[in-house]
C-alpha cells in the first residue's frame, strides 16, 4: 500500500507551515505529495514548497484554470502514483498517524475520513462543554435499495468531523469517476464523493484520526458558500435520481491533461 497526498492550492499562505509540520509523518510512510496549483501564483507556491526533501513534493500547475477544488483533486489523482489517495487541504496539520490507522480499514472495503478537526482558533460552545462527542447521522436509502450514511460529529471543545480529508483506494476512486468538477463554487463535493462511494460500491464509511485546521475567514472560499452548498446538493440529488453515480474524472483528464506541463516520467508511465 503506497500513499499519495493530493493538496489543492490557490494563493493560500498556509501551505509552507502545513508542509513543514506534516513532513515527518509523510516521510515515515514514504508518502508522495502532489500540490495542485489550480489558479494560483506559481512562484508563490514554489516558494512555499521550498526545498522539502523529507518526502517528495510534486508541484503541478494547471495553466489558466479557474479555482475548482474538485478539478484540482481529480488532476492531482492523475499526477500521482500511490495505490491510496489522501486528499488533504493546504490548511490542515495532521495530529495523529492517520496513515497507520487507515491502512487496515482500507483493506476491508472501507474509505476513511477525519473524526476530529480542531480549529487553531477554537470557539467552544459553552452549552456543549459537557459533551465529548455529538454525532448526527443522515441515512440515504434509494428506491432500489442502495444505502449511504453520512456522519457529522461535534465536540464540546468546538471540534467537528471533516469529510474534506479523505483516504480512498485509487481503484475505488477511479471506479466512481472521482470528484464532480461540474459542481460550482464551494460546497457538497465532499459529501457527493462519500455518498457515491457507498451507492456505487457499497463501501463502508469510517472516521478516524485528529487534525488541526488553521482557522481562516469563510469568505476566503469566495461567493455565497451556503448558497453553493444548497445548489450543488440539488444537482447531485438530480444525478442520483437518474442513477448517475459517476464523477468527471475521465472528462477532466481528457480536457486538461494536454495542457498540464510535462510531469514526472514515472507518473506518465503509470497512467499509460
Amino acid at each position: 500500500m503506497t500513499f499519495s497526498v493530493v493538496i489543492p492550492w490557490w494563493n493560500r499562505p498556509q501551505l509552507k507551515r502545513t508542509l513543514e509540520a506534516n513532513m515527518p509523518l509523510l516521510a515515515r510512510h514514504d508518502a508522495e505529495v502532489v500540490v495542485v496549483n489550480c489558479g494560483g501564483d506559481a512562484a508563490d507556491a514554489a516558494a512555499q514548497i521550498g526545498d522539502c526533501t523529507a518526502a517528495p513534493v510534486r508541484h503541478v500547475v494547471i495553466p489558466d484554470a479557474v479555482r475548482n477544488r474538485a478539478l484540482a483533486r481529480n488532476l492531482g489523482a492523475l499526477c500521482s502514483t500511490g495505490s491510496v489517495l489522501f486528499f488533504l487541504d493546504c490548511d490542515i496539520i495532521l495530529r495523529s498517524d492517520i496513515f497507520a490507522e487507515a491502512a487496515p480499514l482500507l483493506e476491508e472495503n472501507c474509505f476513511v475520513t477525519v473524526r476530529k478537526r480542531i480549529e487553531s482558533q477554537a470557539e467552544p460552545v459553552p452549552a456543549q462543554s459537557f459533551l465529548k462527542e455529538l454525532t448526527l447521522t443522515r441515512e440515504l436509502v434509494c428506491e432500489d435499495g442502495r444505502r449511504a450514511t453520512v456522519h457529522q460529529t461535534f465536540g464540546g471543545d468546538g471540534s467537528t468531523s471533516n469529510r474534506g480529508e479523505l483516504l480512498v483506494k485509487r481503484a475505488h476512486f477511479l471506479h466512481i469517476g472521482g470528484y464532480n468538477s461540474a459542481l460550482d463554487g464551494w460546497g457538497f463535493e465532499d459529501d457527493d464523493v462519500v455518498i457515491r462511494l457507498q451507492f456505487a460500491l457499497g463501501l463502508r464509511s469510517m472516521m478516524i484520526g485528529e487534525v488541526l485546521h488553521l482557522t481562516h475567514e469563510k469568505n476566503l472560499r469566495g461567493g455565497s458558500w451556503l448558497h453553493d452548498i444548497h445548489r450543488n446538493k440539488q444537482l447531485c440529488f438530480d444525478n442520483y435520481s437518474r442513477g448517475a453515480f459517476v464523477g468527471t474524472y475521465e472528462e477532466d483528464v481528457r480536457l486538461w491533461k494536454p495542457r498540464i506541463p510535462l510531469f514526472n516520467e514515472e507518473v506518465t508511465n503509470a497512467h499509460q
